[in-house]
C-alpha cells in the first residue's frame, strides 16, 4: 500500500529515487477485501469502520504487533445491534392471548387463583380474569 521505491543509478552512483504506487495491485487488494467483507455480513460494520482508518491498521500489521492489531479492531468494532421494538397490533395481542392460555392449560382447575374474581363485578373483568374464570370452573357456577 505504501508503494515501492526505485533507485536510479548512473555510473554506479544513486542519482535519484522514485516512489511509485502500483494502482492495479492496490485495486486488486481492495476488490478482494470487498469480497471478503461481503462474506461476513454480521461483521460488516466492523469492516467498514476499520477501513476508514486502514493506514493505522497497516502500521500495526507492519510493526508485527498482534496485540495492537486486536486492540485496534476491538476499538473500531461497531456496537451490537439492538433488537427491534416489539410490533403492535393484532398479532401481538394474539400471541399474548396464546401465552396466557398456555399458562393456564397445564394447571388443575383448583390450582388457578380466583381470589380476585368477584362474580358481581364480572362486567369489568379483563380477558385474563375471564380465562381464569372459565379454566377454574367459576364461570360455570355464575348465572
Amino acid at each position: 500500500m505504501h508503494g515501492c521505491t526505485e533507485r536510479i543509478e548512473k555510473d554506479g552512483e544513486i542519482v535519484a529515487t522514485r516512489h511509485r504506487f502500483d494502482n492495479r495491485l492496490s485495486m486488486a487488494v481492495l476488490t478482494r477485501l470487498d469480497r471478503e467483507a461481503e462474506k461476513c455480513d454480521d461483521h460488516s460494520g466492523t469492516v467498514t469502520t476499520v477501513a476508514e482508518d486502514f493506514e493505522a491498521l497497516l502500521d500495526c500489521v507492519a510493526a508485527g504487533d498482534a496485540e495492537g492489531e486486536a486492540a485496534f479492531v476491538a476499538a473500531h468494532r461497531a456496537p451490537p445491534q439492538c433488537p427491534p421494538p416489539p410490533a403492535d397490533g393484532a398479532l401481538m395481542r394474539s400471541l399474548a392471548a396464546f401465552d396466557r392460555i398456555r399458562g393456564y392449560a397445564d394447571m388443575r382447575p383448583e390450582d388457578i387463583d380466583i381470589s380476585d374474581l368477584d362474580p358481581e363485578d364480572a362486567g369489568n373483568w379483563d380477558d385474563d380474569q375471564w380465562e381464569r374464570a372459565f379454566r377454574s370452573g367459576l364461570a360455570d357456577t355464575m348465572d
